[in-house]
């Protein structure tokens, strides 16, 4: 008979039983999942860096979806722009912030949708790469040196709206059994 320490328990095998019954990676679950470390669909969390580098992936693929449809939402305002004539500054100021709030809520709900857990953080660290990324843009392509205020302004909105949009992406129910509506089963007489 072989004893083998597996956490706090003590198991006592024969070595045919090892053989049969156990693996290397069997006993790694059992103290695994003494500990803890398994997740509902039964994954074993290799460590914090894996969690980190989906965290990351999950902002980042937020990001660049927010920056696409902030791309495809400002082609068609200035379409639009463009087709209308000539309209105040101060409109295509107000398109441009409701543009930006709309796409980082998109960003902030595609990363809380990757992960489908901690959405305000999720949203908030996408709709941040969002703001980052259309600072940049903005700073390199303009002439003068845009106002801090605004920049703040823009910034605070883009992060709530993100956070909103990750809230809503963590807390949107799931369809079970696919589109369509349910039909009421007892009709089917």
């Amino acid at each position: 008979m072989k004893k083998i320490w597996v956490k706090n328990y003590f198991l006592t095998f024969s070595f045919a039983q090892i053989l049969r019954r156990c693996s290397k990676k069997s006993i790694q679950r059992i103290n695994l999942e003494q500990r803890g470390d398994v997740t509902m669909h039964g994954d074993v969390n290799q460590s914090s860096d894996d969690a980190f580098m989906r965290f990351i992936r999950a902002v980042l693929i937020g990001a660049v979806c927010g920056a696409v449809v902030c791309l495809l939402l400002l082609l068609g305002c200035a379409f639009a722009f463009v087709k209308l004539g000539s309209l105040p500054e101060a409109a295509s100021s107000v398109c441009a912030i409701a543009i930006c709030c709309v796409s980082s809520m998109f960003s902030g709900l595609i990363a809380s949708r990757i992960t489908s857990a901690r959405g305000l953080l999720m949203g908030l660290a996408a709709a941040f790469v969002l703001f980052m990324v259309v600072l940049v843009a903005g700073i390199s392509t303009a002439s003068d040196t845009p106002l801090m205020s605004a920049c703040l302004m823009r910034g605070f909105l883009m992060l709530i709206s993100g956070a909103l949009g990750g809230i809503f992406g963590v807390n949107r129910r799931q369809r079970k059994g696919g589109g369509g509506p349910r039909r009421n089963s007892a009709r089917r007489a």
